[in-house]
């Protein structure tokens, strides 16, 4: 099984309700995703709340993500868009427990 690990981020809110817009800086450049906010945790590692961050905000965060393979000092992981990126081994960090067990990232 995939380990689950936190990518720190910037995080915006979305178009719906439970939409939040995280940005990572990846080794080839930014990235832009869109993930439900129970993949999502402010810079205190509390998950984020139905107002955080605030209309028109962007917050320090953290976005969970599954390590698919370890490519020396690069990792390929999986995040909640669906999407997988390769991001530096120093960028992981330890993932703080999600909001909603039940939900699981693609692997």
């Amino acid at each position: 099984m995939a380990r689950l690990v936190a990518l720190r981020c910037t995080i915006s809110r979305g178009g719906f309700s439970d939409e939040r817009i995280f940005r990572l800086r990846l080794p080839g450049g930014d990235y832009t995703g869109i993930a439900s906010r129970t993949y999502c945790w402010n810079d205190q590692d509390d998950p984020l709340s139905e107002g955080e961050p605030a209309e028109g905000q962007t917050i320090a965060g953290k976005v969970a993500a599954r390590v698919l393979e370890v490519r020396g000092a690069d990792v390929l992981v999986s995040i909640p868009d669906g999407d997988v990126v390769t991001v530096r081994a120093n960028q992981l960090i330890e993932s703080p427990p999600l909001m909603d067990t039940h939900v699981s990232i693609r692997s």
